[in-house]
This record gives structure tokens, C-alpha cells and sequence, in this order.
């Protein structure tokens, strides 16, 4: 075969397979934009469903508040003492009422009192228990919160670990022997250690801090991302309800774009998902950061001279 034309079978093969990657890519895409544009569909028609819903149940509250507005029940009730019977001479005067006698209700004025009486003592009785109930759950609860404070400092002098010149330290301290350079150095070898650990800490907290501000930013982003692509789906919605054959050009300009929003929106959550991962590794570090225990502290050459001479 020529070489021209095998260069020429080459290119053309080569121009085929890129072409089907594109088409396959743009098929991929496409699909993306269709389920994301029925997904949204989806919940258009379920948001109009709940707003039919929510009018229909207006429509029965304010019918009902008519309802009640036009045919009022009113009880009018009158005080002891206003009520009067006509007296006209005749028994027919009494054929609405109950005619008792005065001790009857003076007697039963009597247990009403009692009765009265007896539901006070009972309630103050009711509310003193249960303020009593009260104090006792939060005493327990206090007690519960120290037990586990002080498990937790069990905890923590379990894992502390203490080296041997820090063991002689505290002896020797316990004795009342009085203070020399080791221990000096110790204490400054100490310090020092501390100094550094905070300073690490100090690092890792504004580090976290550096990465939160990034994630409040690409929230920012993600939201006015969103907002585009409600708005271009609210575009597509239109022109599908407006569609004509002089609007096919623009239709496939907006496709592009919200197939391009899509693609952004995807990358820009990937991105936060690997920057949350990052914030959770970097507040593992940091506790375990606080967690770490202190190296193995060595003592001074003059205080082993010094026991070596002993």
C-alpha cells in the first residue's frame, strides 16, 4: 500500500474514533440534562400539587370562618341577683323553677368550699413534688455530667505517661530536697515542649480556618450556580411551551449552556466534597494533635555526671 495513503487511512480512522468520543460524550451529557430537567419537572408538579392543596384548604378555612361569622352562637349569662321571677300570686308563676330551701343552700355552698379547699391543698401539694422531682433529676444529671468529667481525667492520667528523671523530680520534691539545675532544666526543657505544641496548634487552627472561609466562598458559588441553573431550566420550561422552528438556534445555545453549568456544578461539588474530606483529616490531626502525649524527656549531663560520681 501507498504511504500517502496509508497516512491519509490513518488520519481518517483517527478523525472516525475522535468523533465517536464526542458523540458518545455529548450523549452522556445530554442524558445528564434530560434526567436533571425531568427531575425538576418532577418537582415542579409536585410543588403545584402542595400550592392546590394548600388553596383548597384556604378556600375551606375562609368558608368556614363566613360560616361561623354568620351563624354565631352567643350565650349571654347573668350574674346572681339579676335574674327575677314575675309574681303574679298563682303557682303558674313557678313552673320554670326549683324552689329549695335556703339551708340546702347554705350546705351546699358549704362542700363547695370544701371541695375548693381540698383541690388547693392538692394542687400546692402536686407542685411542691414535682419541683421536688425537678431538683432531684437535675442534681442526678449534675452528678452524672462530674462522674463522666472525672472518668474522663482518669483517662487522661492513665495515658500520661511519666518519664524516670520526672519520677526522681517528684521524689525528691516529696522529701523537701531543695532544687538544682537538672530540675531547672527540666522544667525549661518542658516548657519549651509546650511552647511548641501550642505553636503547632495555633498552625493547624488557622490552616482549618483558611479552609472554611474557602468552603463559605464555593458555597457562595454553588448557590449562585444553582440560581443559573433554575434559571436556565425555567428558560428551557418556556421554550418548550413556546416552541417554533425559528427558535431551534437559540434552544441549542441554551442546552449548551446549562449542559456547561451542569459540568461546572458537578466539578465545583467534587471539589467541596474533597475540601470537607480535607477539614475532617485536618480536625483528626488536630485532635490527635491535643491528644499527644509528651516525648520521653532526657536528663541533663551535669545531673548524670553527678550520679555517675555518686
Amino acid at each position: 500500500m501507498d504511504t500517502n495513503l496509508w497516512q491519509t487511512l490513518c488520519k481518517m480512522r483517527r478523525i472516525k474514533m475522535e468523533s465517536e468520543f464526542r458523540l458518545k460524550s455529548c450523549e452522556i451529557q445530554l442524558a445528564d440534562s434530560e434526567a436533571a430537567l425531568n427531575a425538576f419537572q418532577k418537582e415542579i408538579t409536585s410543588k403545584r400539587n402542595s400550592l392546590t392543596a394548600l388553596e383548597s384548604k384556604l378556600q375551606d378555612l375562609l368558608n368556614k370562618k363566613f360560616e361561623d361569622s354568620t351563624n354565631r352562637n352567643v350565650q349571654i349569662v347573668m350574674k346572681r341577683g339579676l335574674i327575677e321571677v314575675p309574681i303574679s300570686g298563682k303557682m303558674v308563676d313557678f313552673n320554670n323553677c326549683i324552689l329549695i330551701h335556703r339551708t340546702d343552700v347554705d350546705d351546699i355552698n358549704v362542700v363547695i368550699k370544701q371541695a375548693g379547699s381540698k383541690k388547693l391543698k392538692a394542687m400546692i401539694n402536686a407542685a411542691q413534688f414535682r419541683r421536688k422531682i425537678i431538683a432531684q433529676e437535675w442534681d442526678h444529671k449534675a452528678l452524672k455530667l462530674k462522674i463522666r468529667d472525672m472518668k474522663d481525667q482518669v483517662k487522661m492520667i492513665e495515658k500520661c505517661k511519666i518519664t524516670k528523671e520526672v519520677q526522681d523530680w517528684l521524689k525528691r520534691k516529696e522529701m523537701g530536697v531543695v532544687e538544682d539545675l537538672g530540675q531547672l532544666a527540666l522544667e525549661r526543657e518542658i516548657e519549651n515542649t509546650i511552647f511548641a505544641q501550642e505553636k503547632m496548634l495555633q498552625e493547624v487552627k488557622k490552616s482549618v480556618e483558611e479552609l472554611e472561609d474557602k468552603i463559605v466562598i464555593k458555597r457562595k458559588e454553588n448557590k449562585v450556580l444553582d440560581k443559573q441553573t433554575q434559571e436556565l431550566n425555567v428558560d428551557v420550561t418556556e421554550q418548550h411551551l413556546q416552541k417554533d422552528s425559528e427558535m431551534e438556534e437559540i434552544e441549542q445555545k441554551a442546552a449548551q449552556a446549562r449542559m456547561t453549568a451542569i459540568v461546572d456544578r458537578a466539578r465545583w461539588v467534587r471539589l467541596v466534597q474533597a475540601q470537607h474530606a480535607q477539614i475532617l483529616e485536618l480536625g483528626t490531626m488536630l485532635e490527635l494533635q491535643r491528644l499527644k502525649t509528651y516525648p520521653t524527656l532526657t536528663a541533663p549531663a551535669a545531673l548524670i555526671d553527678t550520679r555517675h560520681v555518686k
